[in-house]
């Protein structure tokens, strides 16, 4: 089977797609992560929390927004 120059530049076009979803969801994750810690953060500030009692308060205040 022959692969025309057409085809070529396809999967070129696809493999620079694909590459810019991959880059796009980690910054989205590293968005993600960085909103966390910065909770983290505060929740320690202000109210005084270990990092275990913030990222605990953290989760449960996030499990019951997310099931109503």
């Amino acid at each position: 089977m022959i692969i025309t120059a057409i085809e070529l530049r396809w999967n070129e076009f696809w493999q620079n797609v694909l590459t810019w979803q991959r880059k796009r969801h980690n910054n989205q994750f590293i968005k993600v992560n960085s909103a966390r810690e910065r909770s983290i953060g505060i929740l320690q500030n202000r109210y005084g929390y270990t990092r275990e009692q913030a990222i605990y308060q953290l989760d449960k205040h996030y499990s019951r927004a997310w099931l109503g």
